[in-house]
């Protein structure tokens, strides 16, 4: 579990520096479910709620990293992860 939260934090890296991530939707459609799998996985012995604020940070700063354009598909499935 430890090595997909550390995934996980390197994923905004990883749209940041490489442009195939900034350009290409299928890619960032593919960052983004890894994402939304990681925050609902439930682990037993680890505590859940550090890693789904692990998958929280990695969404924000992928929405300051993407255009509006890009982030507004994922919309509705980040509100259902709030609620």
């Amino acid at each position: 579990m430890q090595v997909k939260k550390q995934c996980v934090e390197l994923l905004p890296q990883l749209i940041k520096h490489l442009p195939e991530f900034q350009n290409n939707n299928a890619k960032l459609k593919q960052a983004m479910t890894s994402i939304f799998n990681f925050i609902n996985k439930k682990d037993k012995k680890a505590d859940s709620l550090d890693y789904r604020g692990v998958g929280f940070n990695s969404l924000g700063k992928i929405g300051l990293l993407v255009s509006r354009d890009q982030m507004d598909p994922f919309l509705p499935m980040i509100f259902d992860l709030i609620d």
